[in-house]
């Protein structure tokens, strides 16, 4: 129920015709509880107008318009209106809000750090009472350093 429940929430947010259609296609043919609320062939029927039951065309699409309207009224033509603007708007909102937890966890790690903090200094080392040459690795983004000393040839 939560996931239908998301749909409609997604559903509603984004009143984009074609991503209306594909969560429509994509939850309903995978969801048994959605499946079944809709309306099977007889209960649909009463609904349907066959050819042969109209008998004047001109007054027909006049009438359809009149009849539409009836029930609505205006209230949702201005949401129509204003869909791209909250789409947009929350596109806008969550790109936000994604760069703000980006800045958020990120920060403080890899070369952007303290340049000071960690350095240490191999003065002076020797293998077997010789001189040795000493290579200080750090991979990127650790706090790991690998020595690697050899005798100076």
């Amino acid at each position: 129920m939560l996931k239908c429940r998301l749909i409609d929430f997604l559903f509603t947010l984004f009143p984009i015709k074609r991503w209306q259609g594909f969560l429509i296609r994509r939850h309903i043919q995978k969801c048994p509880a959605c499946l079944g609320k809709l309306a099977d062939a007889e209960e649909v029927k009463p609904f349907l107008i066959q050819e042969g039951e109209i008998e004047n065309l001109e007054g027909l699409w006049p009438a359809v318009k009149a009849r539409q309207g009836e029930g609505r009224g205006d209230v949702r033509i201005p949401l129509r209106r204003w869909r791209w603007v909250y789409a947009s708007a929350f596109l806008a909102v969550a790109f936000a809000g994604l760069v703000w937890l980006s800045i958020i966890f990120f920060s403080g790690r890899g070369p952007s750090e303290d340049p000071l903090k960690g350095q240490f200094q191999i003065n002076f080392i020797e293998i077997e009472n010789e001189p040795a040459q000493a290579y200080v690795f750090r991979p990127q983004d650790s706090n790991t350093y690998f020595v690697w000393v050899e005798k100076k040839s």
